[in-house]
């Protein structure tokens, strides 16, 4: 790659993703405040409303961080009521996370939440381009083997 960016720059895209990632974690912490839900704590509640029960490696994988920082997240989601943490019944070496009633009294509002932080950052965006952004954004994640190529982000390969 021949172009090269100056990273004191707006242009730079180091600049424009931590502008996005600031930007959401201010927006979306306001709005999690009212449930006592931290920003970390957001990606592990919405994988779990797409798959329940998951391991606790399995949303590991699928958050793309370490096992203490799942292991953190899972425990403050605990404590404020939204998760069960329970052995596994085959295998007992082996934890799986559950909603609760209160987590699933507030699925359609944190969803809502979620795609309208989507919604607003791709606004400017036709679908086509948003398309485009997510396809060069998934290329770039797995040339730097942040995901696997075979898991389209899902992080169970």
């Amino acid at each position: 790659m021949d172009q090269k960016h100056n990273v004191n720059d707006i242009t730079s895209v180091g600049n424009f993703i931590s502008l996005f990632y600031r930007n959401g974690v201010t927006n979306l912490s306001h709005e999690f405040a009212k449930y006592d839900i931290g920003y970390g704590q957001i990606q592990f509640l919405v994988k779990l409303y797409l798959q329940d029960g998951l391991k606790h490696d399995d949303l590991t994988k699928v958050v793309h961080v370490d096992k203490a920082t799942t292991t953190r997240a899972i425990g403050k989601l605990s404590d404020n009521g939204y998760v069960d943490v329970k052995q596994d019944s085959e295998d007992k070496r082996i934890y799986r996370v559950y909603l609760t009633e209160k987590a699933m009294e507030i699925r359609e509002e944190v969803l809502a939440i979620v795609t309208s932080w989507e919604d607003q950052l791709l606004g400017a965006l036709t679908e086509e381009e948003s398309k485009t952004l997510f396809d060069l954004c998934n290329k770039v994640a797995i040339f730097n083997q942040w995901i696997e190529p075979s898991s389209k982000d899902n992080g169970l390969t």
